[in-house]
């Protein structure tokens, strides 16, 4: 049995695991509700029922201090992903030390406020590892790589170098574009079959549209296993059920992946796309060259993780954090150096403009 357990960082699933089971499984979704932190399955109900109220993106903003939920108290992402880590770890004993699996995107400012949250919740961190590089391990590419990794609200763009070794060159991740905006299109679809159909609105209030959202994953199966389904769905309470077309479900897929696959597919790089993204265009890249990420590979890490000599160890990769901009704006960004973005006025820094200010002979054309 593993020494330590370990944490996989993904918000549409974050998990405690030790070497043979998944002990803890958690979605990454929190709702303040009567001043109560509510947080993991519990919590996906109140996104139909109180969407003002719940927050989906405060492990990927784990830095920032505002949340997205409305409330006159003052929340922070780290308030969300402190109570949701706690919970979690309320299950199980608290007996060994912990390794993250974190994905690409996550910054070493991010990764440090997280360590910081599991020393207060009194857990030991002894390693962190890149989950795409460690997924790559033994897999036999050779070129460049493309990895597409969608979260809950953004596609995150990877691309690796390898050269006898996998390396980080660039990430860049597309904001309010992830699963969550793929189902509110896909929701929108449906509701107009239904109403078609059975005269009858699935989005008319909290409790349809959780009842009808949930059953989205399934009916993404069907429709890349049926031509036609028949689906079914309360609203009100009561059951109706209409014939789906496949390409209803299919069509929004295409355009929601159309930009963000097929633009960057060149001859050059290989494109390798997370398992949720493959299963979802399935049908659609049929033709592509296109291939799935594997599993994080584990063996390796439990060998060379040498916790009789060494507990302190961290297992940080080579270049595992890149320049989080696009690569043909590396030279402008060099030259640029350091300046000025904010005015700081009050204890708060003020935007000042999305380009630093360059000055020249002292002077600026900022008032």
């Amino acid at each position: 049995m593993a020494r330590f357990y370990i944490f996989e960082l993904n918000d549409k699933a974050l998990q405690i695991r030790d070497s043979e089971n998944v002990l803890v499984t958690s979605p990454g979704v929190a709702c303040l509700l009567k001043n109560k932190i509510i947080t993991g399955i519990e919590a996906i109900p109140l996104l139909s029922k109180q969407p003002s109220l719940s927050s989906t993106k405060h492990w990927h903003y784990i830095n920032k201090t505002e949340t997205s939920i409305l409330s006159k108290y003052k929340i922070t992402n780290a308030d969300l992903v402190h109570s949701q880590l706690a919970k979690m770890w309320s299950k199980i004993p608290k007996d060994k030390p912990i390794v993250i699996i974190y994905p690409s995107e996550y910054t070493e400012e991010k990764l440090g406020t997280l360590c910081g949250i599991f020393n207060a919740i009194g857990l030991k961190i002894i390693a962190l590892v890149n989950s795409d590089l460690s997924s790559l391990e033994e897999t036999g590419f050779s070129n460049t790589l493309l990895l597409i990794r969608m979260q809950l609200n953004h596609t995150a763009q990877i691309l690796i170098e390898s050269n006898k070794t996998f390396s980080l060159n660039s990430v860049r991740c597309k904001e309010n574009y992830g699963l969550i905006q793929l189902n509110d299109l896909l929701a929108r679809a449906l509701r107009t079959v239904f109403v078609k159909q059975c005269r009858a609105d699935p989005l008319i209030n909290g409790e349809s549209e959780h009842y009808m959202r949930i059953q989205i994953p399934h009916w993404l199966k069907q429709s890349n296993q049926k031509k036609k389904f028949i689906a079914d769905t309360l609203i009100n309470g009561n059951q109706y059920i209409a014939e789906i077309d496949s390409e209803v479900i299919l069509s929004v897929c295409r355009d929601f992946f159309k930009d963000i696959i097929e633009n960057e597919n060149s001859k050059d790089r290989q494109l390798v796309l997370c398992p949720t993204l493959f299963q979802l265009t399935n049908n659609i890249l049929s033709q592509k060259k296109v291939c799935k990420l594997p599993n994080s590979k584990l063996n390796n890490l439990v060998k060379s993780i040498a916790f009789e000599k060494n507990e302190e160890q961290v297992v940080n990769l080579k270049n595992n954090f890149p320049n989080y901009r696009l690569k043909n704006n590396t030279n402008e960004q060099n030259k640029i150096g350091a300046n000025p973005t904010h005015i700081l006025k009050d204890c708060r820094g003020i935007k000042i403009t999305e380009n630093p200010i360059i000055f020249k002979d002292g002077k600026s054309n900022v008032s």
